[in-house]
């Protein structure tokens, strides 16, 4: 691991791994004395010693910073700054891991929990808001794929007639399986239904069944 001597570079490295602006500067500040007094480092960052402290204490808790007993005084220690990015770079990788095995752990609940509706019978309603684009493309899919009993939908009078022409598989698949499929959606001034939606939609509605 390499770093340049731009302070602004290694500021944002260390924010990005999880200090703050303040926590940074101060490690920063310790890296480059290798061994300095809450006072001395008050004085060069124009912080006052309390917030230094408290700075330095949460540095030292998270491990990148010791305190040395001297005979005059008591000065503070930071790990070398290679050695300090690492050890953020290791703990936000271990951080990403618990987050990663909870989620899925949520998951698997989640399916269960779903799996045991099932099997009750239970019917579960829900209404979705979800964007345009490749996500809002992904929830009708899946609202297609999962529905229990029928699928109500408000939807502009254009998106209605991509979802004719794009996905008439899906709504075939859906209707087979004895789902209800309502739409609203607007009439625009200036039509632009084309006779290749409409037939589209008397196949699906009308032939599903075959």
């Amino acid at each position: 691991m390499q770093f340049n001597d731009n302070t602004d570079e290694q500021m944002k490295i260390l924010t990005d791994l999880g200090l703050t602006v303040s926590q940074a500067k101060v490690y920063l500040a310790l890296c480059e004395s290798g061994q300095s007094s809450a006072k001395i480092i008050s004085h060069s960052l124009s912080l006052d010693r309390a917030n230094i402290y408290r700075l330095i204490t949460k540095l030292q808790t998270i491990g990148l910073v010791e305190r040395r007993l001297t005979a005059k005084k008591d000065v503070f220690v930071a790990l070398p700054l290679k050695d300090g990015i690492q050890f953020l770079v290791d703990r936000k990788k271990d951080d990403f891991k618990e987050i990663q095995d909870n989620a899925h752990r949520l998951v698997r609940l989640l399916k269960e929990k779903k799996s045991a509706t099932a099997k009750n019978g239970e019917t579960v309603e829900s209404f979705d808001l979800v964007p345009q684009g490749e996500a809002n493309y992904r929830a009708f899919l899946k609202g297609l794929g999962e529905a229990q009993s029928s699928i109500d939908d408000v939807i502009n009078w254009d998106g209605f007639g991509n979802a004719m022409l794009h996905s008439y598989p899906y709504y075939y698949e859906a209707l087979k399986r004895g789902i209800t499929i309502r739409y609203v959606t607007n009439v625009p001034e200036k039509s632009k239904v084309t006779d290749e939606i409409f037939l589209i939609v008397i196949s699906v509605c009308f032939f599903h069944k075959d």
